[in-house]
């Protein structure tokens, strides 16, 4: 039997709690100004910080936060929100009898459960002051503004209760209901739709959307939803000579934007991969040039990262003239061939149905040689993937002024942070299934950039995870030119994909940023890499 109660939001779902009196939470990444309150005391999150039950956190305008709960769980918290950890217990020895009841007072978040209500459901609550949501699943979206609570479902399913009625929503549905007593309106959601802050429920089958990639260049893409069919998703062809990549196709891509609303020092970077199997994707591909394929259109839907606000969908179109391209270059690597290169300018950025202000280079790696899962999951063994002058290849690394510079040769020398190696490389353990040690080193204007695999996350980074789009978190520092007088902290992302029929290659994007604790000047890297192995 549910229980309804006036004026109040429960979501129920899987994830553990910590009943420790101490920490319940580690903050894994925080961007801008971001608090927890408790009591009469106000402390600033940073990588790192300890979150504790009863906590009231807040991220500012430009901020935002992830935290990972002791039982699995994590949650990412998106500009100016307020979120109460209002009970939180748990015990590893007797997980079932864990709890853990939140509060989202207003903003928007983001959650993947862990073990809390594996036993019993009812033992994970969410207040949003509106309705009562049970979770069946293990990846929704919620947000809250005054008293319309909106949200979608990734993975699972969860069902939405108020005075209304209830509503059960499914993986690829989203709700939105205005108050207690508000019709609940359940619809499929849009492929345009990335933040439900104010999604639009369709009275009828959803018609075809158009986003508008240039106006200047009057490019366009097409993204029809239909309730009885999948979404057709098609990228820009600038120039009118590209083609559509392949099911075996990947593609890593970084790139920086500016303006209100980027996360530090008004500047956003941005780094991940796409698929040419991807229903939700589409890549555009010039193959006419000597030098090797250009990426010259991209549209990708990013809702599985909790490094970012999710993309959904993000636009990336060449200039028309991609005579433009710098940097344009390609390996074979085994049975992989490998293209890669930067656009200076010219390019256009649409995010979420907006054009963005782009900074610096629109860095891309792309292969059409895929590794097949079975290759990767049969192989045993570690194997070194190293770059340097004889190996691989890379994009040029780029700073948050869009300045450039090189990365750090692979060396056999002892790393930091108890590193098998320095330099820029990884180590990937196939017999147990898993990326072991990430190193990359870079030095741009002066600056000395220093990324490793994050060690707070708990050892090893699971394969399996990573090849179906989860990112390796990075941690590392700025030191010497514009991150003087200190180092610099830096926290951020890496994708990771494996070329050829028995993964002699890694193709990888990356970006992480930070703020000095000294003079509060922001930092910031990110590029494209190709790792081959030894």
């Amino acid at each position: 039997m549910k229980t309804y109660v006036t004026a109040a939001l429960f979501i129920l779902f899987s994830s553990f709690a910590s009943a420790a009196p101490q920490s319940v939470g580690t903050v894994i990444l925080s961007f801008g100004q971001n608090t927890a309150e408790s009591a009469s005391t106000q402390r600033v999150l940073k990588r790192k910080s300890d979150v504790y039950a009863d906590d009231l956190l807040k991220t500012g305008d430009t901020g935002r936060l992830q935290i990972r709960f002791t039982d699995g769980a994590r949650l990412s918290l998106k500009p100016g929100t307020e979120f109460k950890i209002a009970e939180y217990q748990f015990d590893e020895a007797n997980p079932e009898d864990g709890k853990a009841v939140y509060r989202l007072l207003k903003g928007g978040m983001r959650t993947i459960s862990g073990q809390i209500g594996k036993v019993d459901k009812e033992d994970y609550k969410l207040d949003a002051v509106v309705a009562t949501i049970g979770i069946r699943g293990t990846d929704f979206i919620v947000n809250k503004q005054g008293n319309r609570v909106s949200g979608s479902v990734n993975d699972g399913a969860i069902y939405v209760a108020n005075k209304d009625g209830v509503s059960d929503i499914a993986k690829g549905f989203s709700f939105q209901l205005e108050g207690a007593e508000g019709a609940i309106n359940r619809f499929r959601t849009p492929a345009t739709v990335d933040r439900p802050d104010v999604p639009k429920p369709p009275a009828a089958p959803l018609p075809a959307a158009t986003v508008v990639v240039s106006e200047a260049e009057n490019e366009a893409v097409a993204l029809a939803a239909d309730e009885n069919s999948e979404n057709t998703i098609v990228s820009p062809d600038p120039n009118g000579s590209g083609e559509n990549a392949p099911n075996e196709s990947v593609v890593a891509l970084a790139f920086s934007q500016s303006g209100v609303g980027a996360s530090i020092g008004g500047v956003e970077i941005s780094a991940g991969s796409i698929h040419g199997d991807d229903s939700s994707s589409d890549i555009t591909v010039d193959r006419s040039w000597i030098g090797g394929d250009l990426v010259t259109g991209v549209v990708f839907n990013d809702e599985s990262s909790l490094y970012s606000d999710s993309c959904s969908p993000c636009v990336v179109s060449a200039p028309p003239i991609i005579g433009t391209v710098v940097v344009q270059d390609k390996a074979t690597i085994g049975t992989a061939e490998v293209s890669w290169g930067r656009w200076a300018s010219g390019y256009t950025v649409v995010e979420n149905g907006g054009l963005t202000a782009s900074l610096g280079s629109f860095h891309f790696m792309y292969s059409e040689d895929l590794t097949p899962a079975s290759t990767i999951t049969s192989k045993t063994g570690t194997l070194l993937y190293r770059y340097d002058s004889m190996h691989g290849g890379a994009t040029s690394p780029q700073d948050r002024t869009g300045a450039l510079g090189t990365l750090t040769d692979y060396s056999s020398v002892t790393g930091t942070d108890g590193h098998t190696y320095s330099g820029t490389y990884l180590l990937v353990n196939f017999g147990a299934q898993a990326l072991t040690e990430v190193g990359i080193e870079a030095e741009v204007s002066g600056a000395t950039y220093v990324l490793r695999d994050d060690p707070s996350l708990g050892g090893d980074i699971s394969l399996n995870s990573v090849l179906n789009g989860q990112e390796v978190a990075l941690t590392g520092s700025c030191s010497g030119g514009g991150c003087n007088p200190v180092s610099t902290n830096l926290s951020g992302h890496m994708s990771l994909d494996f070329v050829g029929d028995n993964a002699e290659g890694a193709v990888t994007s990356y970006a992480a940023e930070g703020i000095n604790a000294v003079n509060s000047q922001p930092a910031a890297i990110s590029g494209t890499i190709l790792f081959e192995a030894e």
